[in-house]
């Protein structure tokens, strides 16, 4: 009886050697390449992350610059105006305002001069030097800065000024 088979076997082809000289196999080069590639694809990632960040940071500023700030410095002046910027170098305040003290009895003790005193709200601009609108803080001379309630008493005086 004849045998009918379906597939042939396999033969193996002997591998074909090619006339042109191949480079030398570098794993070293490859290595190199791919720990570079690595490091630049992660700074990318870096980068991206930073700036995306940087504006979510800019526009928090930019929703809460309608209301108004305290800003506090080691001095133990208070400024208070609306934050334009915040980076790690300095606030910027626009309309700015600040707390000036009227002691009846500067004389007495402390005690006295603290029961006695009124605060006026001055807005900058209006001192001999002329300055503007505009305050630049540095951030070393900040102890902490904190946004203000439309219904706060500072708030309330600022509108009534204007």
């Amino acid at each position: 009886m004849n045998e009918i088979r379906f597939s042939q076997p396999v033969r193996e082809t002997p591998p074909v050697e090619s006339s042109l000289p191949q480079p030398p196999k570098t794993p070293f080069l490859k290595t190199f390449f791919k720990i570079v590639g690595l490091i630049v694809v992660f700074g990318l990632i870096i980068y991206g992350a930073i700036l995306v960040k940087g504006n979510f940071l800019d526009n928090s500023i930019e929703a809460r610059s309608s209301s108004y700030s305290a800003v506090f410095l080691i001095n133990g002046q208070v400024y208070f105006g609306k934050m334009v910027k915040n980076n790690n170098e300095e606030i910027v305040l626009n309309d700015v305002y600040y707390l000036q003290v009227n002691s009846d009895n500067l004389s007495g003790g402390q005690t006295n001069a603290l029961n006695q005193s009124t605060f006026n709200l001055v807005k900058l601009g209006n001192e001999l030097h002329g300055p503007t609108d505009e305050l630049f803080v540095n951030k070393t001379q900040v102890i902490f800065y904190e946004y203000l309630k439309d219904d706060s008493k500072v708030v309330q005086s600022i509108k009534n000024y204007k």
